[in-house]
């Protein structure tokens, strides 16, 4: 017990001596040892490996989330990417047909009056 009020007042003396604290939001050096300290408390050695390792895997699974989510977003736009060109090809042989048929019109049109 006497060493948990020397390691406390050791914190505390950190605390007073810590002028580079100018926001509510930084988290320092102090305030990572206060929290594992808490922590330590509330778990207790046997239980922060196991901690540890289901924050890891957590981590992991979460990171694994996200390239899946990004790699499906990028095959949605791959795929997207591909039915627009596919629609701009089809419509360019659309309107090439069409010019075509216009065109043999024309002829047709300009034969039948040389003929007449």
């Amino acid at each position: 017990m006497l060493n948990f009020a020397i390691f406390l007042r050791f914190i505390i003396e950190i605390i007073r001596d810590d002028k580079h604290y100018d926001s509510g939001m930084d988290v320092g050096p102090t305030e990572l040892i206060i929290i594992l300290v808490i922590v330590m408390l509330l778990f207790g050695a046997q239980r922060l490996p196991k901690l540890a390792r289901s924050i890891g895997q957590a981590s992991k699974e979460f990171k694994d989330g996200i390239k899946e989510a990004t790699s499906d977003t990028e095959a949605a736009a791959t795929l997207a990417e591909q039915e627009r060109k596919a629609a701009k090809v089809a419509e360019d042989a659309r309107i090439d047909a069409l010019v075509t048929a216009r065109m043999a019109e024309r002829e047709a049109t300009k034969g039948q009056a040389a003929s007449s």
